[in-house]
């Protein structure tokens, strides 16, 4: 059982108090509850232990399970004895000072505890506010939702590339981080993993350390405001709210617990629910640091690292020298779909595992694009559909309808665009007043609008609403002041977008010379931004990192839109196709363009403009699909360009490039995090499967059928 598995399953339980311990068997019945389903290798799982275990992780097994309730069966049991079995040898450990918790674990654990808590409490306040009426005054605060799959998160890389003076080579140095807390700004404690180099005076041995009572006086003082003398009314009403979630909290426990002879007074039932929380993130915990143990002394080498990407850039090459549509396929096929029908057990690959491009045997040449996708409204496609159905059944030109058709949808013109970004500046410099800005803004756009909601870091809707024109004025101007920034020339004007620019520095671009790595970092933050707008404007989860699946799971994606400028088209509609080869066309990296998306579909003979894919498309070019070495041929596979000493260079200094190049651009994840995540992994599984087999050998994982079928049947 990877650590992993555990992780994520102690995070659910901290706030699943609602099923901890729920009472399944008749009330005093001792003797049932402690009815043992698997004994085994010194670990008794008891009916109650099954019945918590079932509760919380069941559905989880089942779903991985693909709706098998045998296979689901059997991975919980297995769970729940690994579980305690790796824990007993984590104590051991523990006990002799093999492992150790710094003062620091010791208090984070603690801070978790409280913080679940608080959610917890929080998950009662709301339905208290409801009751209360007291929700937000301002009624669009009821429609305010989190969008998980537009939630942004970062790329933490796992390994680094350094150059060793003494050897004059490359080396990949895995990156390892401890834990520190550290002030905020309002006199708070802030937990952070950073790398130990970053640490080195970092002392945590004169920590006042937490222990139970840190959690009750943080609810206290957060949430109680019991360092306070006088509230004001705000604060009175919170308080309220808080005190009676607490008492909703604590009979919600009391429910639980029901049937189990348990004290029912309020604060020791709070004590075990605390108890039980910050036990959870301890052995979770323990558990991390027991396998961090076993794994300990893994390192790369730079040479065998290569052969393992050379090894997956033959495996693609055989695969696409037998049939070179499967490459296309495969250049096609999003991460998202390939884990989709994956997990059907069909299996499938991606644009994940195209390591080589054929250099011929190609009809056609492919690149990447990224888009930022606003819909248009369903009564603006309504009204489209209706003006084309009064047109053909009145015989009405296509100038007509052209003419009707425009004033119906948002004009986002270069013109429009530069006239918005022009008085953006003039309300920035004080030029003109707010209200004389949204003055000129409608004289500018006119009536038809196309507002865009932002969200913000966490996936919340916000506030903060745009015109479709402001959006794409406000991206545009940005992208245009990094230009500036890399390629402008002190002093001397440049005008973008309508916008006349005087640099007050010269950048390192700007003087013609070949800068490879400026070029990147050029490319690198205007995809930055990009990237930025797109999570807080996009409609498209194609674009997202982290895909969510039908399964509750989820899986990263690192990659752009594949396309080629020939027949395949990736299913995109007419005009996303065009404006995307003429981005490719045009051939700079980074390229911006806005087209309006029609997806017209046909049934009955009647052609409709659909909700779906008729939208607004800003969108940048990410460049030529080509291999990162150009060493490689179709004839011939080597090694030689990748571990020879380049000029200037040190040996290995091809690591150094597969950690400049970026994924699909707009993505912080490089082509070196991909492979390295791989190679490591299965190093890593292979120590952690030599202790597991060591420790779970002659351990028998069946179940006592007959004390917990009325469960399963």
């Amino acid at each position: 059982m990877n650590k992993k598995v555990f992780s994520i399953f102690a995070m659910i339980l901290c706030v699943c108090f609602c099923f901890a311990g729920c009472n399944l068997f008749p009330e005093n019945e001792t003797a049932i509850k402690n009815q043992i389903v698997v004994e085994t290798g010194g670990v008794t799982i008891s009916r109650e232990d099954f019945i918590n275990g079932y509760n919380n992780y069941y559905s989880t097994f089942y779903n991985q399970a693909n709706g098998d309730s045998n296979v689901a069966l059997n991975s919980l049991i297995k769970y729940l004895v690994s579980k305690e079995l790796y824990l007993n040898d984590a104590k051991k450990l523990v006990e002799n000072g093999v492992i150790t918790l710094t003062n620091t674990e010791k208090n984070y654990l603690w801070h978790t505890t409280y913080t679940s808590i608080i959610t917890n409490i929080e998950s009662f306040e709301e339905a208290v506010k409801k009751e209360l009426d007291k929700q937000e005054e301002d009624k669009d605060e009821e429609d305010k939702k989190q969008e998980t799959n537009f939630i942004y998160t970062p790329y933490e890389k796992k390994a680094k590339i350094v150059f060793n003076e003494e050897t004059k080579q490359y080396e990949i140095v895995i990156i390892k981080k401890i834990l520190v807390v550290k002030t905020n700004e309002e006199g708070e404690d802030e937990y952070e993993y950073v790398e130990i180099s970053e640490a080195l005076d970092y002392d945590d041995d004169n920590l006042e350390l937490f222990d139970i009572n840190y959690v009750y006086e943080s609810i206290a003082k957060n949430k109680l405001y019991s360092d306070k003398q006088e509230l004001t009314e705000e604060e009175q009403e919170n308080k309220l709210i808080t005190m009676e979630s607490l008492r909703r909290y604590v009979n919600q426990l009391k429910d639980n617990e029901e049937g189990k002879n348990l004290s029912t007074i309020s604060k020791e039932v709070f004590e075990r629910e605390v108890n039980r929380i910050y036990n959870i993130l301890y052995e979770n915990m323990l558990i991390n640091k027991l396998y961090e143990y076993k794994t300990e002394g893994i390192n790369i080498n730079s040479e065998d690292f290569l052969n393992f990407y050379l090894s997956k850039v033959k495996a693609s090459y055989d695969r696409y020298y037998k049939d070179p549509d499967v490459f296309i396929k495969e250049l096609t096929t999003t991460v998202g779909s390939a884990n989709y029908y994956g997990s059907y057990g069909s299996g499938s690959n991606s644009i994940a595992d195209v390591f080589y491009v054929p250099t011929k045997d190609l009809t056609e040449n492919f690149f990447y694009v990224t888009h930022i996708v606003v819909n248009l409204t369903e009564t603006q496609v309504q009204k489209i559909n209706k003006l084309k159905e009064y047109c053909e059944a009145n015989g009405k030109s296509e100038e007509y309808y052209l003419e009707e058709f425009n004033k119906i949808v948002p004009n986002t013109s270069d013109e429009v665009i530069n006239q918005v970004i022009d008085i953006m500046f003039k309300l920035e410099k004080g030029n003109i007043t707010q209200a004389e800005y949204d003055q000129k803004l409608l004289e500018i756009i006119g009536s038809k609008l196309l507002m865009v909601d932002e969200r913000d870091s966490e996936g919340y809707v916000t506030e903060d609403v745009k015109t479709i024109q402001e959006m794409i004025a406000s991206l545009y101007r940005e992208l245009d002041e990094i230009y500036v920034k890399y390629y402008g020339v002190k002093d001397t004007e440049i005008v973008l977008h309508g916008h006349s620019y005087i640099p007050t520095e010269t950048g390192v671009l700007a003087n013609g010379a070949i800068n490879e790595q400026a070029v990147l970092d050029y490319q690198n933050e205007r995809a930055d931004k990009f990237n930025e707008y797109i999570y807080k404007y996009s409609v498209d989860t194609g674009t997202i990192q982290i895909q969510n699946s039908i399964f509750g799971g989820s899986s990263e994606n690192w990659y752009l839109y594949a396309m080629g400028d020939g027949e395949t088209d990736n299913g995109f509609v007419d005009q996303f196709v065009e404006c995307a080869r003429e981005l490719y066309k045009n051939g700079t990296i980074t390229g911006v363009n806005t087209v309006l998306m029609q997806n017209w579909q046909t049934k009955d003979g009647v052609e409709t403009l659909q909700t779906q894919s008729t939208a607004f498309s800003t969108m940048m070019y990410g460049g030529q699909v080509n291999n990162l070495f150009e060493c490689f041929d179709n004839e011939k596979f080597t090694l030689e360009d990748l571990l020879a000493e380049e000029a200037g260079n040190g040996k290995y200094y091809s690591l150094y490039k597969m950690d400049q190049y970026r994924l699909g651009l707009t993505m912080n994840k490089t082509l070196f995090d991909l492979v390295f995540e791989e190679y490591y992994n299965a190093m890593y599984e292979e120590k952690v499967a030599v202790y597991e087999d060591e420790i779970l050998k002659d351990i028998d994982f069946t179940p006592n059928l007959d004390v917990i079928k009325d469960l399963l049947y």
